[in-house]
């Protein structure tokens, strides 16, 4: 399998986005067909924290991460998602933002984002 590091995304609903070419971080792939809802901002922070932005593959990884039981603890998605942040060059406050949105704002793994998200696991 070829590995893609630029992520490319197709929108499929107004919240939903779903990736069109499989994107690779370190040892994560995440394929092709898999569903995000990109960066899971409260609608109130948009304006500085939309759901993309240069974010949006490491949100995507951390997607990936929670909805499909990897073998990672939250916490441990959690910093893999800092770590992508500080690669993909997101500026320090956004990261910290961000990781401490997630630490502190998330519900049960996988269940947030089904009933907030209407995302369901394809694989």
């Amino acid at each position: 399998m070829k590995k893609y590091y630029t992520l490319v995304i197709e929108q499929i609903s107004e919240y939903k986005w779903k990736v069109f070419r499989s994107l690779t971080w370190r040892q994560f792939t995440v394929e092709e067909g898999f569903e995000t809802d990109l960066a899971s901002t409260p609608r109130i922070l948009w304006i500085i924290l939309p759901p993309y932005g240069k974010y949006a593959r490491a949100a995507v990884i951390h997607d990936w991460l929670y909805y499909k039981d990897r073998g990672y603890t939250r916490k441990e998605a959690d910093k893999i998602f800092l770590e992508a942040m500080r690669d993909y060059k997101v500026e320090t406050w956004k990261r910290v933002l961000m990781y401490y949105g997630v630490r502190l704002l998330a519900f049960r793994r996988g269940h947030w984002r089904e009933k907030l998200c209407g995302l369901k696991n394809k694989n």
